[in-house]
């Protein structure tokens, strides 16, 4: 079963754009316009993976997953994608748990690498 992705993006273009791309790339997609709605989403839904617009309506995208963190127990991975390059942002994205943080536009072959990155299982430590 493909692994279900919950893109967070309130710009239809760009949305549609990474809606139409994602599922020929064999993902599950599911989409919300707005901070509010990405929570409702993961939570009804469980996706394995947000792709998290910063600057969304209603509840911005840092609020939003630290809303999600608050209210599951086992948050999914999500990447911030933001138009707006700047380092005290980043850095806040990685001080939340952000496991990526994108530049728009990005490369899609960079963003499928963070997602293949994101959803990967964790690696085993070998014992010899």
């Amino acid at each position: 079963m493909p692994a279900t992705i919950l893109v967070a993006e309130d710009h239809e273009p760009s949305r549609a754009l990474l809606l139409t791309r994602l599922k020929k790339h064999g993902y599950h997609v599911i989409s919300a316009t707005n901070g509010a709605e990405a929570v409702s989403l993961t939570l009804e839904n469980a996706p394995q993976l947000i792709l998290m617009d910063l600057s969304l309506p209603v509840m911005d995208g840092i609020e939003a997953w630290r809303t999600i963190q608050e209210m599951t127990d086992h948050p999914p991975p999500a990447i911030a994608l933001t138009a707006a390059c700047i380092q005290e942002v980043r850095l806040t994205c990685e001080e939340i748990g952000f496991s990526a943080f994108l530049t728009k536009p990005c490369a899609f072959a960079a963003l499928i690498a963070e997602i293949e990155r994101a959803l990967a299982p964790p690696k085993m430590a070998v014992a010899i």
